[in-house]
């Protein structure tokens, strides 16, 4: 009131919004959020992150920053001062608005900068004392994505957004276009489906456990999954892909090292991540925190009923800070299974003419699904050779899974990959990690990579797997 809405910069605006919190809610509410509208809040997490926290405290909760760039050091702030980013959304006790209410007069009197977040963090602490949190953890649970204009942030696009800031963030910002804030509105709501998936496979196979012990029908046979979906080595058939000094050795490619893929790397960051989640779970009640340093290796195991399995091999840094302080490298090796969830299949009444309706899955012997289309498919033979060609091939496995495996089209992709010497290798290893790429998403596609040594030739490469030459292109 009093306050025009456009005036900058906001520190009136923001000072006299704190008051009147306060003047309406002050003896309704046990915390205030003072968050702008690009910031996402994962509302329920919040609440149960502060209920344990006694609010009859001064408490001036956020991520503490002391300036971006050259402001540091230019902000006015003693040694021992700092503020909480306004940004990400700042947490403030009903006991520290009512301290700070009766500062705001004086402080809005004698403002130094001109940013309202730390003038509200400097009033807060003439009012109660109080500093912003400079717990490690506060970039995390309060997410700024850094860089920007004028380094104010980045926008966050919910498709890039880490697993980890995903799981553990409270508030995420900035999110300016109305898009992302939906999209990241249906990314939490996914990945909150999918841990509640989890919880309920993981109840089951406790249940089958259980219920070996237990008289034959006791349990229905329905209901029971295998008792050795989560922890059992000895089930797993076939070879184990290895990470070794970040390069990947697997069978199926032949035991040649190449780059670790993108779904993969994505895949070992989360599961690594998990692992300190679980080490760290008491962490503060110990007085100590595990921190992840490197892997030494990892052995990897694909399997269609148990999932994906982890041996590792971690070097961790273990840090106490209660009792006698000590830091210190530790090794630990870690098994982790990641089964994967139930099927879920959706029926649609309607659909449309274009992609096909009938899914099309092809394999090297006409396997599964052929009989369900009878469209004729296509066989397309790409030879390529020399590293510059590269960036061609990823632009054109692009454009075949935009044009082709998107809208199912029936085809079959045959790579022929020359090189001159055996330890030209870079081309074999893009092809390899593109197709590999593809067929991860596109299940029931057939790809092929063939590896000839000898001098490029295109016509030796159009006559390689071609299996009907009328068909073949």
């Amino acid at each position: 009131k009093g306050v025009e809405d456009g005036a900058y910069p906001p520190q009136e605006k923001s000072f006299m919004m704190l008051a009147w919190m306060w003047d309406n809610f002050g003896t309704k509410a046990r915390w205030f959020l003072r968050a702008d509208d690009d910031v996402f809040v994962k509302v329920e997490q919040l609440i149960e992150f502060l209920r344990p926290i006694n609010d009859s405290q001064p408490h001036y909760i956020g991520q503490a920053g002391r300036g971006r760039g050259l402001e540091e050091g230019r902000l006015d702030l003693d040694w021992n001062q700092n503020f909480c980013m306004g940004g990400p959304g700042v947490v403030l006790s009903w006991t520290t608005m009512s301290l700070l209410r009766e500062e705001i007069p004086s402080c809005l009197s004698s403002l130094v900068t001109s940013h309202e977040d730390v003038e509200v963090g400097r009033c807060v602490a003439r009012a109660t004392g109080r500093a912003c949190t400079w717990a490690y953890d506060m970039q995390t649970l309060f997410y700024h994505s850094t860089g920007g204009k004028d380094d104010k942030g980045s926008e966050v696009v919910p498709a890039k957004v880490g697993e980890r800031v995903l799981q553990h963030a409270l508030t995420i910002h900035p999110l300016k276009q109305p898009e992302n804030m939906e999209n990241m509105a249906v990314k939490v709501a996914a990945s909150k489906r999918t841990e509640l998936r989890t919880r309920a496979l993981k109840a089951k196979v406790m249940a089958a456990k259980l219920g070996e012990d237990l008289p034959v029908g006791t349990v229905p046979e329905v209901e029971l999954l295998d008792g050795d979906l989560l922890d059992n080595l000895a089930v797993l058939t076939g070879p184990w892909d290895l990470i070794l000094n970040h390069q990947l050795y697997s069978v199926k490619a032949g035991g040649a090292r190449r780059k670790v893929p993108q779904h993969l790397a994505e895949g070992l960051t989360r599961v690594v991540g998990h692992v300190l989640d679980v080490i760290n779970a008491e962490a503060s009640d110990k007085g100590r925190i595990i921190e992840f340093r490197d892997l030494f290796y990892a052995y990897v195991h694909t399997d269609p009923k148990y999932g994906l399995t982890y041996i590792l091999d971690l070097l961790l840094l273990y840090k106490r800070y209660k009792g006698n302080k000590m830091t210190v490298k530790v090794r630990r090796h870690v098994y982790v299974r990641q089964p994967f969830l139930p099927l879920v299949a959706k029926l649609e009444e309607e659909q449309e003419s274009n992609p096909p309706s009938v899914p099309v899955m092809v394999s090297a012997d006409g396997g599964l699904g052929v009989a369900q289309d009878t469209r004729q498919s296509v066989t397309i033979i790409v030879p390529v050779a020399g590293e510059k060609k590269i960036p061609v091939v990823r632009r054109f496995l692009e454009n075949y899974e935009k044009e082709v495996l998107s809208q199912l089209q029936p085809a079959r992709l045959v790579m022929v990959v020359f090189k001159e010497e055996e330890r030209d290798t870079q081309m074999e290893a893009a092809v390899r990690e593109g197709t590999e790429a593809l067929e991860n998403n596109y299940p029931g596609y057939d790809f092929t990579v063939t590896v000839l040594t000898m001098a490029f030739n295109r016509g030796v490469g159009m006559t390689r797997n071609c299996h009907a030459p009328l068909s073949c292109w």
